[in-house]
């Protein structure tokens, strides 16, 4: 029995080194209720593609906000980019900060477009810009 025990002890560190050297990081959680126990991960593979949403997010939330005027593809940028901040925030666990900026800036997108709908609507649009 201790034989068995002690060949699976030495297997289990074995598959452990050659887990860490194929590139794997090994990390404890303190946080959690796990709190003492070994996970592995690819290095920063999910906060690259987070950061690529994150951007992607604040780049269309900002053209949402400038093309407010044509209210169809201004929602359509708006709702895009709140999606990607969504996706970047279910990915990472958090909303960090370039995500929760594009998560804003496409929430004000969105409101400028509804505002031009209704401006549109109004007739206002036509007065301002004439």
């Amino acid at each position: 029995m201790e034989d068995e025990r002690k060949s699976l002890e030495d297997t289990a560190v074995t598959e452990y080194r050659a887990e860490t050297d194929a590139g794997y990081t090994d990390k404890t959680r303190e946080d959690t209720p796990h709190a003492g126990e070994e996970y592995y991960s690819l290095p920063g593979a999910r906060g690259r593609r987070s950061l690529l949403f994150s951007l992607l997010s604040i780049i269309l939330s900002v053209l949402s906000i400038c093309l407010f005027t044509y209210y169809i593809p201004a929602l359509i940028l708006a709702v895009a980019a709140i999606v990607l901040s969504v996706i970047s925030r279910v990915r990472l666990g958090y909303f960090d900060r370039l995500s929760l900026v594009g998560f804003t800036l496409a929430i004000f997108g969105a409101v400028f477009g509804i505002g031009a709908i209704v401006m549109d609507c109004l007739g206002v649009l036509d007065k301002l810009f004439v």
